[in-house]
């Protein structure tokens, strides 16, 4: 029999392209209409397939997820002179001494800001499925009064931001 000798993927990618360079257009032409009547087939079936695809519905926020939001857009607003990003888990770390030195009126303030948001959000997907558009918004899920919580205290130095989290005035000393 014929004995077939393993050809590595670049070379046969090398090979396959030169010999497509030396093909004379009237045999190419051949090829691209294949290649066309394959490329509508691709395409049909992955709008009928994207189409019957369930869409995933995003996991609710909460009021922890609000507070994050606003702290860490608070900080980059008041830190501007700092060009490097923070520390990997720094922001994470801060926010986290933030939240649990938050009073409870504070963090019922982000627990209604984030049901507001999921019911808005609820809403707007009910719309575009029933519509197949978006409505138009009036913001109503944009936090409105959010937990102040003086982010600009926070040093833009990683050791000194972690020993001494933002303070915030809710808060209770512990």
């Amino acid at each position: 029999g014929v004995e077939l000798k393993r050809v590595p993927p670049a070379t046969l990618v090398a090979k396959t392209g030169i010999q497509w360079k030396d093909l004379p257009e009237e045999e190419k032409g051949q090829y691209r209409v294949i290649a066309e009547v394959d490329k509508k087939r691709y395409e049909t079936q992955m709008s009928e397939y994207t189409s019957n695809k369930p869409k995933k519905q995003k996991r609710s926020k909460t009021g922890y997820n609000m507070f994050f939001s606003e702290f860490v857009k608070e900080f980059k607003a008041n830190n501007k002179e700092c060009d490097a990003p923070p520390e990997r888990g720094l922001m994470a770390r801060l926010v986290g001494h933030a939240w649990k030195k938050l009073g409870p009126e504070d963090r019922n303030r982000c627990d209604l800001q984030a049901e507001k948001f999921n019911e808005n959000t609820l809403r707007m997907a009910a719309h575009l499925t029933s519509t197949g558009s978006a409505p138009s918004t009036n913001n109503d899920a944009a936090p409105t009064d959010p937990p102040s919580h003086a982010a600009a205290t926070a040093s833009t130095n990683n050791e000194a931001a972690l020993t001494n989290p933002p303070s915030l005035p809710a808060a209770t000393a512990s």
